[in-house]
C-alpha cells in the first residue's frame, strides 16, 4: 500500500534533458499477503508532482502451487571427439524414463529419443546417427533432473 517501499533507486532525474529516467535493469520481487511472488520492473515515473508511475509486473509464483525442484545432471560422453559412434554415461543414479535430444549449434533438434534411467546410468551407445562434422548440444530431461553436454563430431 506504500509507494515508498521498494526505494526511490529505481529512477534518477536526467539533467540534461531536465526529465526522469527509469533504471531498464532494475527488477524487484515482492510478496503478497497471500505469499504470492510478483515481479516488478518500472517503466515509467512522471515525477514527484503527479506521482504517477507505469510498471510491468509478472505473477512468478502462487503460494498455493508446489515448485518442482530440477536437480543438475553430470554427462559424461566418450571419445569426445568422436566419428560416427560414442557413448553417453549419467555420473549419477537415475530412475524412470529420460529424453535425450541432439541439437545443432544453431538450435535445430538432429536427434531424439526416450531411455530408461537405468540405461543411462550403465552407458547408451550411439552410432551411424549420421552427423555431420561440428559442434552439438546433448540434453538429458527426465522427472527431477536435467542435464547438458557438448560433443564435437570430427
Amino acid at each position: 500500500s506504500a509507494k515508498n517501499t521498494i526505494g526511490y533507486d529505481w529512477k534518477e532525474f536526467d539533467m540534461n534533458s531536465f526529465s526522469w529516467t527509469v533504471k531498464d535493469s532494475n527488477y524487484y520481487f515482492i510478496r503478497n499477503f497471500k505469499d504470492d511472488i510478483y515481479k516488478l520492473k518500472f517503466i515509467e515515473w512522471d515525477g514527484s508532482q503527479t506521482g504517477n508511475f507505469v510498471l510491468d509486473k509478472w505473477l512468478v509464483s502462487l503460494s498455493s502451487v508446489n515448485e518442482r525442484h530440477v536437480l543438475p545432471l553430470s554427462l559424461n560422453i566418450f571419445p569426445n571427439p568422436a566419428s560416427d559412434r560414442f557413448t553417453i554415461r549419467s555420473q549419477e543414479d537415475l530412475e524412470g524414463n529420460v529424453i535425450l535430444t541432439i541439437s545443432d549449434q544453431t538450435g535445430r533438434q538432429i536427434y531424439r529419443n526416450q531411455f530408461r534411467g537405468k540405461d543411462l546410468n550403465y552407458g547408451i551407445n550411439l552410432e551411424n546417427l549420421n552427423l555431420k562434422h561440428g559442434l552439438y548440444i546433448l540434453n538429458i530431461k527426465g522427472n527431477n533432473y536435467l542435464g547438458s553436454a557438448k560433443l564435437l563430431i570430427q
